[in-house]
C-alpha cells in the first residue's frame, strides 16, 4: 500500500472551501443521527447500483468462457443489429460498449470527458463527430452543455450501436446504507494479542463498522490454508488465520469483513514464474529481462497473461466463499515508471486499458454474489491515469466503490497547490476528492478514501491529523473511509463513536495456526 505518487500536477486547484478544522456539534449530531437510523441494515443491505452500460446487438447474450463479460454487473442496452457475421469469411464477434450511465456536464475551461471500453470496434462517432480510439477504449471530448451525447459505434462485422450517456451532476451520492469505516491489518498482526485486541475493542465500541483482512499481501502471501492449486505451486500458502473463526468472530461484533487481493504486485508468483521458464507471466524490462524496481526483481506479474488473472479470480472466488464481505483489490496498475521501458508478453492494448479490461471482468465474478467490489487507486490518478496504468473513467462503472489512496504524507509538494500535503492534511484530502467526484460521478462507484494513521519521518501523526482527513473525508460526502497503519496501531481517540454496538469485546485473540 505505500505506493508513492508522483509530485508534478498540471491541473488547476481546486475552487472547493477548505475542510472543516474542528469538529463542529452539529456534524457529530448530525452523524450519530444518521448513522444511528442506518447502521442496523449496514450489512444486509447490499443492492447494487446500476454501475454501467453495455451496449451490443440484440439477441446477443455473451457466452462463458476464460474472458467473463459482466452481463450482470450493469444495465444491458441492446439494438436492433445482426448477431454476428462473416467478414471475408471470418467470424466477426459483434460490438460492444461499455460505458457509464451519465458523466459531469462540461463547464468553463473543463471538457466532459466520456472514456468508454470498447470491443470488436472499428470507429467512434460522439454527437456526429469522429472520436480518439484506441485498441480497446475511446475517448471524446463534449464542450456543449446544451446538447445530449450520442455515442454510435460501427463493429468490425459492419453493425453499429449507439447509446445516449447524458450529462448528470458532478458529484457522487453517497449511500449510508453502504458506509464503511475500517482499519487495516496486517497479516502478521493477527497472530498479536496486542496489536488483534485493540482492534476488536475499536469495533466493539461502535469507532469502525468493518475490518480490512489480506487474502493475499504485497509480498504475495496467501494468509489461510487456501485450496486454490497454483497458491500451493508458488509457495504462497503461509497460514496467519483461519477464516471461518475469524469472518464469525467479527460478524458477531456486527463488522463487515473487507477481504484485501494484492493484484499485479506479487514477488512470490514472479520468482516461481522466471524461475520455472514462464518469463511471459512477468512484467519485463526493455530487453526482455524481469523488471527490476524498488520491489525487487520479477516482482510484477503481468496483467495479459490469462494465468495471472485467473488466479486471481480464482482467490476471489475463494474468499467470497468462505464468508469475506467485501473484496478489495490493491496494486491493479502497471509498475511505476515510464511505461515505454516495460514489455507485457501477450498484450494487445495499453497497460491503462488492460487493467480496465481487468477490473471490468472481475466484476462479472463477484457480481452474482452478495460481495461488493472495490478497487484501491492512487491518489494521482483522477488526474493522471497513464502514469500509474489506473483510469479512474474506464474502473469506476465496474466497482461498487473506489479507495483512492489519499495518504497526506505520500503527495509531493504543490501538488493541488498545497504548499506541503504532509502538514495540512485535512486540505489535500479535500482537493483531491473534488477530482475524485467530478471523474467518477454517474459511474455508480462510491468514493471510500484510505487514510493515513502513520509517521512518515517529516511529520509525526497523530489524532489531530488523522481528525483532519476524517473531517475533510465527510466535508466532501464519502461513503466512509479506511485507514491505514503498516503496524496495525491506531488512535481511537480520532474516530467518533457512531456505529451502536451491543456485544461485549470477546476475550482472547483470533484463532491462529502454527505455519
Amino acid at each position: 500500500m505505500m505506493n508513492r505518487p508522483a509530485s508534478s500536477l498540471d491541473r488547476p486547484v481546486s475552487t472547493s472551501p477548505p475542510p472543516p478544522r474542528g469538529r463542529p456539534v452539529v456534524l457529530v449530531v448530525l452523524t450519530l443521527t444518521l448513522v444511528g437510523v442506518v447502521a442496523a441494515a449496514a450489512l444486509a443491505n447490499r443492492a447494487r447500483t446500476p454501475r454501467g452500460q453495455i451496449v451490443m446487438p440484440a439477441g446477443m447474450t455473451p457466452q462463458p468462457g476464460a474472458t467473463p463479460e459482466p452481463v450482470a454487473a450493469t444495465q444491458l442496452v441492446v439494438s436492433e443489429s445482426p448477431s454476428a457475421s462473416v467478414v471475408a469469411g471470418v467470424t466477426t464477434d459483434p460490438p460492444k460498449l461499455f460505458v457509464p450511465h451519465s458523466i459531469a456536464a462540461p463547464k468553463p475551461g473543463r471538457p466532459a470527458v466520456l472514456r468508454g471500453l470498447i470491443d470488436h470496434v472499428e470507429s467512434v462517432t460522439v454527437n456526429g463527430s469522429g472520436v480518439v480510439v484506441e485498441p480497446g477504449a475511446f475517448t471524446a471530448e463534449i464542450n456543449d452543455d446544451a446538447a445530449g451525447v450520442k455515442v454510435v459505434a460501427v463493429g468490425l462485422d459492419g453493425s453499429s450501436i449507439e447509446v445516449d450517456v447524458p450529462f448528470g451532476p458532478d458529484r457522487v451520492v453517497a449511500d449510508p446504507a453502504h458506509e464503511t469505516v475500517a482499519v487495516h491489518v496486517a497479516l502478521d498482526d493477527l497472530r498479536n494479542p496486542a496489536r488483534w485486541l485493540p482492534i476488536l475493542e475499536m469495533a466493539a465500541n461502535g469507532h469502525i463498522n468493518a475490518v480490512q483482512i489480506d487474502v493475499k499481501d504485497e509480498t504475495g502471501q496467501v494468509g489461510y490454508a487456501s485450496a486454490v492449486p497454483l497458491a500451493a505451486l508458488i509457495g504462497a500458502v503461509d497460514p496467519t488465520y483461519d477464516p471461518a473463526t475469524l469472518i464469525q468472530q467479527l460478524h458477531d461484533l456486527d463488522v463487515k469483513v473487507v477481504g484485501r487481493v494484492v493484484c499485479f504486485l506479487d514477488p512470490r508468483f514472479g520468482a516461481w514464474a522466471w524461475a520455472s521458464s514462464r518469463p511471459d507471466l512477468v512484467v519485463q524490462d526493455a530487453t526482455g529481462a524481469a523488471l527490476a524496481n524498488g520491489y525487487g526483481a520479477a516482482a510484477f506479474v503481468n496483467v495479459a497473461q490469462p494465468e495471472v488473472r485467473q488466479y486471481l479470480w480464482d482467490l476471489t472466488s475463494e474468499a467470497i466463499a468462505l464468508g469475506f464481505d467485501e473484496i478489495l483489490y490493491d496494486y491493479v496498475r502497471r509498475p511505476e515508471g515510464n511505461a515505454v521501458g516495460m514489455r507485457f508478453p501477450g498484450l494487445t492494448t495499453s497497460p491503462t486499458v488492460a487493467v480496465a479490461r481487468f477490473v471490468r471482468d472481475s466484476a462479472a465474478i463477484i457480481e452474482p454474489t452478495d460481495a461488493r467490489f472495490g478497487v484501491s487507486v492512487f491518489g494521482i490518478s483522477a488526474s493522471r491515469p497513464d502514469e500509474i496504468g489506473q483510469d479512474i473513467s474506464l474502473i469506476a462503472p465496474h466497482v461498487d466503490f473506489l479507495a483512492p489512496m489519499l495518504y497526506p504524507a505520500l503527495w509531493g509538494d504543490g501538488e493541488y497547490g498545497v504548499e506541503r500535503p504532509w502538514k495540512t492534511p485535512g486540505l489535500i484530502v479535500d482537493r483531491a476528492l473534488t477530482d475524485f467526484h467530478h471523474v467518477t460521478a454517474g459511474s455508480g462507484a462510491e468514493i471510500v478514501p484510505w487514510l493515513q494513521d502513520f509517521d512518515a519521518g517529516r511529520f509525526k501523526y497523530g489524532e489531530a491529523q488523522v481528525r483532519e482527513q476524517i473531517d475533510a473525508a465527510r466535508w466532501q460526502g464519502t461513503n466512509g473511509y479506511l485507514i491505514w497503519n503498516p503496524n496495525s496501531v491506531y488512535d481511537a481517540a480520532a474516530l467518533d463513536r457512531v456505529f451502536p454496538r451491543t456485544p461485549p469485546v470477546p476475550e482472547g485473540g483470533v484463532a491462529v495456526t502454527d505455519g
